[in-house]
């Protein structure tokens, strides 16, 4: 087989598993970093790696009709995180990156499923554990009862004040 035969045949292969199809993204030609700051510009801040994977994923960049089985799947994951972790604990701000980083597939270079090498560097590490996520979840719910005990307290001590000053 010549060599260009089986790169062909190579990027037609089903990197994930049989069904899921060939993986794909349409950043052209462009690097990832290039359509970061283009959106970055567009958007007029910085938007987060997931704004960047769904601009790269989807069929004219409509977030909706994706290009590949494999990236409507990690897009129905991070949506169902998101929604779990919004529930738990709704005043606690969401790292969109991180809850990203945590339930995206890497390859064997260690580079973020749907990002390429552009994430690798700036979040060299293998992402957050299912141990570490639930210790997570587990202390903003504490912070959450924390905080709700706390407003309590001080509605009492205000009724208290507000008793002894008569």
């Amino acid at each position: 087989m010549t060599k260009s035969k089986q790169a062909s045949k190579n990027r037609r292969s089903e990197k994930n598993k049989p069904g899921t199809g060939v993986s794909k993204h349409i950043g052209d030609t462009k690097s990832f970093a290039s359509h970061k700051e283009t959106l970055d510009e567009m958007a007029g801040e910085p938007v987060s790696d997931k704004v960047l994977f769904n601009y790269t994923s989807t069929k004219g960049h409509d977030n909706v009709n994706f290009v590949d089985e494999r990236s409507c799947k990690l897009n129905e994951d991070y949506e169902k995180r998101l929604q779990e972790m919004t529930q738990a604990s709704p005043d606690v701000p969401v790292d969109e990156n991180e809850l990203f980083y945590e339930i995206s597939p890497r390859d064997r270079k260690g580079c973020i499923y749907g990002l390429g090498s552009y994430a690798r560097p700036a979040h060299n590490r293998g992402g957050t554990s299912s141990s570490q996520a639930g210790e997570i979840l587990r202390l903003t719910e504490e912070v959450t009862y924390l905080r709700e005990g706390q407003r309590r307290t001080d509605e009492t001590m205000s009724h208290l004040l507000t008793f002894f000053r008569q």
